[in-house]
Order: C-alpha cells, then structure tokens, then sequence
C-alpha cells in the first residue's frame, strides 16, 4: 500500500508542475521506464530463430562437465 500512496503523492506533485521544460523531462524519464520495462509475452506458436542466443555465453569453466563433490551418489552407474 505504500507504493499506492507514493504515486499518489507524486501525481500531486506533477500537477503543481508549472515549467514546461520540467515536465518534458519528466516525460521522457517515463518514457524511458516504460521502454525499459516493456515486455511482450511470448504466444505459444513463439519460436526462437536459430542462432538467436549466440555469444549469450562468453566463458565455460574447463570443469563444467565433471561431478561436483557430493553428486556421485544421483549419478547414472556405467
């Protein structure tokens, strides 16, 4: 409820505003969290194109595919 009533007091504050200057800052400060904040969910037919997360991962530990201590027992025996 908090946040509620902080929107509250900033729409106030917004309104006794009277620099036109001001106001497209603040404009443009709200557009540019709504731009960072903007997600479209994916449909159900989404696909990825192929490729689509090439050089997501830029380092892989020399280790990454040996056990680490204490798994041995959930292991598949050969």
């Amino acid at each position: 409820m908090v946040s509620e009533s902080q929107k509250l007091e900033l729409i106030q504050m917004i309104l006794m505003v009277q620099d036109d200057e001001l106001l497209a800052k603040l404009k443009g400060v709200l557009k540019s969290y709504e731009a960072a904040t903007r997600s479209i969910p994916p449909s159900a037919d989404h696909t990825r194109p192929f490729g689509f997360a090439k050089g997501a991962f830029t380092y892989v530990s020399p280790d990454f595919d040996t056990t680490p201590p204490g798994f041995e027992e959930y292991m598949r025996q050969p």
